[in-house]
């Protein structure tokens, strides 16, 4: 594997370890988001001009990063798992 290969690896899994235990520790998912887009940008595995090609994958992984973060306190997402679970 490649060096960006690795390091995407990385910030991905992180992120996911991240967003699934973010809530014991602390961390809301729009943080965790921007730790990874951060992390890329830094180590040079992603480019601004990337971000700036794709901006539909960006605008799609924030808004459902806020949307997660906005439904935690209404109850929506046990609504929407029970449905889920019914069908």
């Amino acid at each position: 594997m490649s060096r960006d290969e690795i390091i995407m690896l990385t910030t991905m899994l992180s992120a996911v370890v991240l967003w699934v235990l973010g809530d014991k520790l602390g961390i809301s998912s729009v943080v965790t988001a921007m730790m990874g887009l951060s992390a890329l940008l830094m180590t040079g595995c992603l480019t601004w001009k990337d971000c700036l090609e794709y901006p539909a994958a960006w605008d799609t992984l924030f808004w459902f990063a806020g949307r997660g973060e906005g439904m935690k306190g209404g109850g929506v997402s046990v609504v929407m798992s029970w449905s889920v679970s019914v069908m």
